[in-house]
């Protein structure tokens, strides 16, 4: 019930054979109960001869420095490919796997994956319309948060005063005093606390430690 023209009004109506041209409109009617439709919906055609995926890096900082960081894949399919709501991902931990579509090397939950330190490569099937598709390596690094090396417990006599010092070598620190220096004098017993930072390129990585003074 479907008839393809080669123009909106009148023109040569096309065989199925017809081969797609790039960048070509066509232009369907419907015909019910016998009644074309006097309307014809126009379709762009767009040939891919493939599709312009790119490959991605960035780093992950390991907030608990426990090793492992969990991220969402999906976040990255923008940075993947232009409009990328028009495609389908797939994730997997081979390229052979991508091509293949092979099960186990499925990463099914891709919105959980578990990130190990070091550079973890991830392989993005991206699919238009079940019809072609390209595999994207999707690399992403685990990067160590800082270590402070720290007492947890300081004193402070009556009428005394005491220094905490965070280890050097962090690009900024923000005491819960206001303080950003390294280190600060405290004269008052209570709960303070410090958070350092250290830049890995645009990528900023932080940390903080609690300090009790009694």
């Amino acid at each position: 019930s479907i008839q393809f023209y080669d123009s909106l009004i009148n023109g040569t109506i096309l065989p199925n054979s017809t081969l797609l041209a790039d960048g070509a409109t066509y232009y369907a009617s419907q015909t019910l109960d016998g009644c074309e439709s006097l309307q014809r919906l126009p379709i762009d055609v767009i040939v891919l001869s493939s599709l312009p995926v790119t490959d991605y890096e960035d780093s992950v900082c390991d907030d608990l420095n426990d090793g492992n960081e969990r991220v969402d894949l999906s976040v990255y399919e923008q940075d993947i490919i232009v409009n990328a709501s028009a495609y389908t991902f797939t994730y997997y931990t081979s390229f052979s796997g991508a091509e293949n579509e092979t099960s186990s090397e499925l990463i099914a939950n891709e919105e959980d994956f578990l990130l190990c330190p070091g550079q973890n490569i991830v392989y993005v099937r991206v699919e238009f319309n079940n019809l072609c598709f390209e595999i994207a390596q999707l690399k992403l690094s685990l990067i160590a948060s800082p270590f402070i090396d720290m007492e947890d417990n300081y004193y402070v006599c009556e009428n005394g005063f005491t220094r905490i010092a965070a280890n050097a070598g962090f690009d900024s620190y923000t005491w819960s005093t206001g303080a950003t220096t390294p280190e600060i004098t405290v004269t008052e017993a209570g709960s303070y606390s410090v958070t350092v930072t250290k830049n890995h390129g645009t990528l900023i990585c932080s940390s903080t430690k609690n300090i009790t003074v009694g």
